[in-house]
């Protein structure tokens, strides 16, 4: 009686989107030397986490493929976000130092539609400081909002990865 011996399996990746993966990440084929066709349903997912079904595997690394899209996504827009905030900043910490800058007593004129309106100065300082400082607070929240994605973004690559990995050590004759 001849007793069988475990396949080797060659592993080419390639990134062509399937209805699984319409994030172009890379998807896992499995090709068996014993000159057979491969078994169906053999993949990156059921080598990785052969106890669980190939469905649930899937959902799993789809949904981990989104929450990484996603988090790139909103750490782009965050980013964005917070340039934009700093610049208006700046431009409002410009303004202020023009003000104090200028000496006696001198009309202010602040644009409202289409013309000007004339603003005491102790009022108009008083406008732009609380601008100022609304806007640096919207800028912490924002960076602490694009160190979570980041984070999150992170934790989702790094899960994407174990799973490469842990197939790539199920399978001891790896070919890339």
């Amino acid at each position: 009686m001849r007793t069988r011996t475990r396949a080797a399996f060659k592993i080419r990746v390639k990134s062509k989107p399937s209805e699984f993966n319409k994030h172009k990440l890379p998807v896992v084929h499995h090709d068996v030397f014993t000159g057979r066709d491969p078994p169906k349903g053999s993949n990156l997912l059921t080598c990785a986490c052969p106890s669980l079904s190939r469905r649930t595997s899937v959902q799993i690394l789809v949904q981990i493929q989104q929450t990484a899209v996603q988090s790139q996504r909103a750490l782009n827009i965050s980013v964005q976000q917070t340039a934009a905030k700093d610049r208006e900043r700046r431009i409002l910490q410009l303004t202020i130092d023009e003000i104090s800058g200028i000496e006696g007593d001198v009309n202010l004129y602040k644009g409202v539609g289409k013309m000007f309106m004339m603003v005491p100065r102790k009022e108009m300082e008083k406008e732009l400081k609380s601008q100022e400082k609304e806007l640096s607070d919207d800028i912490s929240n924002l960076t602490k909002k694009s160190k979570y994605l980041e984070k999150q973004f992170n934790d989702a690559q790094g899960q994407l990865r174990d799973i490469v990995r842990q197939a790539l050590l199920l399978n001891s004759n790896v070919v890339l």
